[in-house]
């Protein structure tokens, strides 16, 4: 395929900057997915409208596999299920246990993305002062937990963090979300003290490719990453991995 005959929204890399040139083999179109994960029309000829063809490509350079789609209107928002099954808070209360024995000075703990904060209980039992930060409106109106939610998101300076940093930072399934992956993560650690820590989470694409879980390839997930991609994340911004 040729660039020209593409109607590319990006033209470099999310992760690496590098220049988008399209060979073969890069490029893998799945048409007739849905335009967005919730508020489908329930009308068949509205619904048809509401598909769009996504079109999935590898960097030649650093490997991530990312969408070339331009990304939603509510890509700021953290679409996930406000219910959380057993297992997953098992999962959850092992990383903020693993965290709290490595970490255990610290006090002032945020998530990015914090939805309506269901994940924000959990952690107010491992650390003093825990905040959410969500910029969706309806969701912070909407929230199920005592802590506190602020409308943010890091896309740049924000005057209401007013320089403030903070002890620690998690972010559970929303960094895939961001149209720029580096440039987010850059501005998640400006807010982050020296020697806090950092927990990402994402979907992983190598357990998605092998198992054929296709329905997890949204207009929402701008990028897709396996353990290499989301190394070289940490490497090119000078972060120790720990685990």
């Amino acid at each position: 395929m040729q660039r020209n005959k593409l109607n590319l929204d990006i033209k470099n890399c999310r992760l690496c900057y590098s220049k988008i040139l399209l060979k073969k083999g890069d490029f893998l179109s799945l048409g007739n997915s849905p335009s967005r994960s919730q508020n489908l029309a329930k009308d068949k000829k509205v619904s048809k409208k509401q598909l769009v063809e996504l079109k999935l490509y590898k960097c030649n350079s650093c490997g991530l596999v990312q969408l070339l789609n331009k990304h939603s209107e509510y890509y700021k928002s953290s679409i996930r299920s406000s219910i959380i099954t057993n297992n997953r808070k098992k999962e959850i209360n092992s990383m903020l246990s693993y965290i709290k024995k490595k970490f255990p000075k610290s006090k002032n703990i945020i998530e990015i993305g914090a939805g309506r904060g269901e994940y924000l209980n959990l952690s107010s039992k491992f650390f003093s002062k825990v905040i959410g930060f969500e910029f969706d409106n309806n969701l912070i109106k909407n929230k199920i937990t005592k802590q506190k939610l602020i409308k943010f998101y890091p896309d740049g300076v924000n005057k209401i963090l007013k320089n403030k940093k903070f002890d620690g930072i998690y972010c559970l399934n929303f960094l895939e979300h961001a149209i720029n992956v580096n440039q987010f993560f850059k501005n998640i650690l400006s807010i982050l003290k020296p020697g806090g820590f950092l927990f990402i989470e994402v979907p992983n694409f190598k357990h998605m490719y092998k198992n054929k879980i296709f329905y997890d390839f949204t207009i929402e997930h701008l990028s897709y990453f396996d353990d290499k991609t989301l190394t070289n994340l940490f490497y090119l911004n000078d972060i120790k991995i720990i685990k």
